[in-house]
């Protein structure tokens, strides 16, 4: 995966507000602010390895996280199934 290799991830503006929303309340877990966070920069067009240096995770956790929004949309990437 090279350094510039970029995902499509395109927040409706609800899903932006949601995001905000849960990054400037109050507890959540580091899983899910991570995730959070993740989709951010994604959406903001930055690379999956940028993505990775910037949160300290491997470049396919952040290829997985896309993926997860890809099939089940934000809440499916920001949470785990039961």
């Amino acid at each position: 995966m090279g350094d510039d290799r970029k995902v499509q991830i395109r927040l409706s503006k609800p899903e932006q507000r949601q995001l905000d929303d849960l990054l400037s309340g109050g507890l959540q877990p580091v899983r899910t602010v991570l995730r959070a966070l993740v989709l951010r920069q994604l959406a903001d067009g930055q690379a999956i390895r940028k993505v990775a240096r910037n949160l300290g995770l491997t470049p396919k956790t952040v290829w997985l996280t896309s993926q997860r929004y890809r099939q089940g949309g934000l809440e499916g990437a920001l949470y785990e199934r039961a």
